[in-house]
């Protein structure tokens, strides 16, 4: 009820011409999600990424729910650590350009863990 109202009257107030982007940022954003892509296609590694995320959830069940002890949060730090690198040994499972589903699932696995912790 705030917030939206609030995004409405900034972008009538502050934005000059509405719809105009850089031709030059478009072509970057699409250059950096391109190579992103094409580096999860070549991904031809052993572990199955939806195994790694199933353990994840998993590891997260038992670790971060409702009740949270120290030492239980601190071993979940370090397999989450663990979880990061097995993402390197992913296999993207299918290599098809189109409605890819286990690439998309891919790359939304490392948003999962992609902080430096």
């Amino acid at each position: 009820m705030i917030a939206g109202p609030a995004m409405i009257s900034h972008a009538r107030n502050t934005m000059k011409s509405k719809g105009d982007v850089p031709s030059s940022l478009l072509q970057s954003g699409k250059n950096q999600w391109d190579e992103r892509f094409a580096a999860i296609y070549r991904m031809s590694g052993p572990e199955n990424p939806y195994v790694l995320g199933q353990q994840m959830g998993d590891l997260m069940i038992k670790s971060a729910t409702v009740v949270k002890h120290n030492a239980q949060l601190d071993t979940a730090l370090d397999e989450i650590r663990t979880f990061k690198e097995r993402w390197k040994r992913c296999n993207v499972l299918d290599t098809g350009r189109t409605v890819n589903q286990s690439a998309a699932y891919v790359n939304q696995l490392w948003t999962c863990w992609r902080s430096p912790t």
